[in-house]
C-alpha cells in the first residue's frame, strides 16, 4: 500500500489508472519487450486486462517481428 493505494510492480511493467471526468477510464500500461516467454507474458497481460474489465486496447510501439536487432530496418 502506498498512501492508501495498492501498488503492483513487475520489473518491466508499469500499470497506471487514469480516472476520466467524461468517457471511460484509462489503464495505461508501459512495458518492455520480455526476453523470455514473450507469448506467455502477453497471455498473462490479456488475462489482467480481462480481469480489470478492459473493453478496448491499443498498441503503440515498435515493430513486432522476428528480426535480428543487428539487421538494418
Amino acid at each position: 500500500m502506498n498512501e492508501g493505494k495498492r501498488e503492483f510492480n513487475v520489473p518491466n511493467t508499469i500499470i497506471r489508472h487514469a480516472e476520466m471526468a467524461e468517457g471511460p477510464d484509462l489503464l495505461l500500461v508501459h512495458l518492455l519487450e520480455p526476453h523470455l516467454y514473450g507469448e506467455e507474458y502477453v497471455e498473462t497481460m490479456l488475462e489482467v486486462f480481462e480481469y480489470l474489465g478492459v473493453k478496448k486496447y491499443s498498441l503503440i510501439g515498435a515493430m513486432y517481428d522476428m528480426v535480428p536487432h543487428t539487421r538494418p530496418l
